[in-house]
């Protein structure tokens, strides 16, 4: 006897959000427990947010790091200015944690059935990782650009909780946190692109009904955020050669893409390319059925979106064959190959149990082959703690910090002296 695997009723509303938040904050603190048991900061998260904020109060807010913006980050930096030096750290990554799992999960009510969400928090669990994006708060815009995913690009239904100015906030803030928004819309222009193409084998009609579903609202805010971004990025981007040309990136892709979905190359970079074609294919084909369309739509969006940022972190620094180097510009790909192969199974299989038992197979063989490379390992401690007295107390002191040898330059206050 089989299972209906497709959701009857509306889970993806505001009342699913607690239980999707509680399970993908339990995998966000798995892949790197070290950072609330033993808070540290990292990179940017001192020499940047801690420092600007100490020495310049609000006016960091808008401050821009490598021709971005980045809000998010910084509003945390304020909200915890307030509190004693050797609570911050863990303020920070308490808070990178949360925002991540709040992303996730609202990405998850997104989606019409639970299989491909479930999938995807299996994903961020069990895929190859350097565990380099995960309990930092620098690195907390890798996931508020899935949050950004699931608000712009999935239809926002009836008027509700998730329709609201507290909503459009949230967009604003986290399209002005990284380049994430100028790449979401670049996949907007895409997507109404591809709705104004004839053929009677694409469902131009069906996705033409999704864009008129999507929240304009948050798509300005969306805008808006993106605008800005440019803006910042043309007046404050230095110039210098890109690591990779388009010809190489388009000769390339296809080995980085795998070496960092599987951790080895498993195809002809070709070959792969071919099958990914085949998948994105199908799911546009699967998007003629009303009730699979918004999913269907939401993920080839995602598609697009990890599939930019591959290229772009190619032509900016080049992305190595090893997992652990620059694994952050493949994050949102792995995220969506997996969960595609799971909505590509319910094509072939009716129960739920079915399409688990194959997708949690098939990413816990490429994890089980590649242990090492499925969290963050812990990070050494630098003593926060002894050097917190002496910030307190204003006093000018300089913080050995992440990754060794940075250190934390800060200045005595005014008050102090």
């Amino acid at each position: 006897m089989t299972t209906d695997i497709h959701r009857q009723g509306g889970f993806n509303d505001s009342r699913g959000f607690l239980p999707w938040f509680g399970i993908a904050l339990c995998v966000l603190v798995l892949k790197a427990p070290d950072a609330l048991s033993n808070p540290q900061f990292w990179a940017e998260d001192g020499i940047i947010f801690f420092l600007q904020q100490r020495t310049m109060g609000l006016g960091s807010l808008f401050e821009q790091m490598v021709a971005y913006l980045h809000l998010a980050p910084r509003l945390v930096a304020q909200l915890a200015a307030p509190l004693p030096a050797w609570l911050v750290p863990l303020a920070y990554n308490a808070a990178a944690i949360a925002g991540g799992a709040a992303s996730l999960a609202f990405l998850c009510t997104r989606l019409h059935d639970r299989v491909p969400g479930i999938v995807f928090l299996l994903a961020v669990l069990l895929s190859l990782t350097n565990g380099e994006i995960f309990g930092t708060l620098t690195n907390l815009q890798w996931f508020l650009q899935l949050f950004l995913l699931g608000a712009c690009f999935a239809p926002a239904g009836p008027r509700g909780p998730w329709r609201t100015p507290a909503m459009l906030a949230l967009v604003l803030i986290a399209s002005l946190t990284g380049p994430f928004s100028v790449l979401l819309l670049l996949v907007l222009a895409a997507a109404v692109g591809v709705s104004l193409l004839p053929g009677a084998w694409l469902p131009t009609a069906r996705l033409r009904v999704w864009l008129r579903g999507l929240d304009r609202w948050r798509l300005l805010m969306l805008a808006i955020g993106a605008c800005a971004q440019v803006r910042v990025y043309l007046v404050h981007r230095i110039p210098g050669s890109n690591a990779m040309g388009m010809r190489d990136i388009a000769k390339d892709i296809g080995d980085v893409l795998q070496a960092h979905t599987f951790g080895s190359v498993v195809l002809p970079a070709s070959a792969f390319l071919l099958l990914l074609a085949a998948m994105l294919v199908t799911l546009l084909r699967q998007s003629r059925h009303e009730s699979l369309a918004d999913d269907r739509f939401l993920l080839l969006a995602m598609a697009g979106l990890g599939l930019l940022q591959v290229a772009a972190g190619m032509a900016k620094m080049g992305i190595p064959l090893e997992i652990a180097v620059s694994d952050r510009y493949v994050f949102v790909f792995k995220l969506f190959f997996w969960t595609a192969l799971a909505m590509l199974l319910q094509g072939l299989f009716r129960s739920r149990s079915q399409v688990l038992a194959i997708s949690l197979a098939a990413i816990g063989f490429v994890a089980l082959n590649h242990p090492g490379h499925l969290r963050r390992a812990p990070l050494e401690d630098k003593q926060w703690r002894t050097y917190a007295p002496a910030l307190d107390r204003g006093e000018k002191v300089d913080i050995p910090t992440h990754p060794t040898p940075w250190v934390i330059p800060i200045p005595a206050r005014q008050d102090a002296r």
